[in-house]
């Protein structure tokens, strides 16, 4: 009597864990991970090592993968004719990242 007992509940517990296991399943591929957009904002300054920053920034967007969904926006804040126009021939022209003045970042940035 007893083991058909503990039987029953195993038998029960086993069709609930399988019921949960399938609603888990169905319910992540009903809904799938969005994806966000994002930019990271990086001030330039003389001092700072522009390029540096810059290729930091690059390699870290492509080793975690978000190179479709993360934007770099370089904000000239201080930089020499030479340096700016370097950067534009080293970057730019890949269209890695935005080079943009401080009052052309807000027309880069679109909100929702």
């Amino acid at each position: 009597m007893l083991e058909g007992l503990l039987f029953a509940i195993a038998i029960f517990m086993m069709t609930a864990g399988i019921i949960a296991l399938i609603f888990c399943c169905i319910s992540k591929l009903m809904n799938p991970k969005r994806r966000e957009k994002y930019y990271v904002i990086l001030p330039l300054y003389e001092d700072s090592e522009p390029s540096a920053l810059i290729s930091s920034a690059l390699e870290k967007r492509n080793l975690l993968g978000e190179t479709p969904y993360c934007e770099i926006i370089a904000v000239n804040c201080g930089l020499s004719h030479e340096t700016f126009t370097f950067l534009v021939n080293l970057y730019g022209k890949n269209h890695m990242f935005s080079l943009v003045s401080p009052t052309d970042m807000l027309s880069l940035l679109t909100f929702k």
